[in-house]
């Protein structure tokens, strides 16, 4: 299991929050018109899962950290406090909406396989995920890497396919982060 660095806990407070915990654009744009199930995996304060059940979607929201699943449980989310590597998945074509935002970069390239494996299992056909992760040293992902675990035969077709970098200046030293975002939709009806 991973264990949440105390460093990670601690950053969770109602006035110091990850930048990250706005609405993602794609979360929006990709779900526009839709409703139905979605899974929010590493929910963090749980914008995108409190923004996806007040458009009619029946959210389960899942993080590590004990500080944002109190959050998310103040704003009515359904919540689980799991790991997303050992949670137990739901059964196949289930969620209509997959979403895991700025996780991967925690795991091992083996759990992203394993976590991937299960997320692509659980969605529905026609439902969509979106993904986004930093490059970090911790594993080998990148852009490609992750694409790659939806290619061709997988019956995935790629909606977005970008990456990106930007300068951080919130604190210490200014310095770069580099990701990626996807979205894929599971073909068929």
């Amino acid at each position: 299991m991973y264990r949440l660095p105390e460093a990670l806990i601690d950053r969770y407070t109602e006035d110091n929050f990850y930048e990250i915990q706005r609405l993602n654009p794609l979360v929006s744009e990709y779900t526009l018109g839709m409703t139905g199930k979605a899974l929010d995996l590493g929910a963090g304060k749980g914008t995108n899962g409190k923004y996806l059940t007040d458009n009619g979607f029946e959210v389960t929201a899942v993080d590590i950290n004990p500080r944002a699943i109190e959050m998310m449980r103040r704003q009515g989310i359904d919540l689980q406090w799991q790991d997303i590597v050992e949670l137990r998945w739901s059964r196949e074509d289930y969620y209509d909406v997959i979403i895991c935002l700025y996780v991967f970069q925690h795991l091992s390239d083996d759990d992203i396989a394993k976590v991937v494996r299960h997320m692509k299992y659980s969605l529905k056909k026609g439902g969509t995920m979106i993904l986004g992760s930093f490059k970090t040293p911790n594993n080998d992902l990148s852009l490609e890497s992750m694409a790659h675990l939806f290619c061709g035969a997988d019956g995935f077709e790629m909606l977005v396919k970008d990456s990106w970098k930007r300068i951080d200046v919130s604190h210490g030293t200014p310095h770069y982060h580099e990701g990626f975002n996807l979205v894929v939709k599971k073909v068929g009806n």
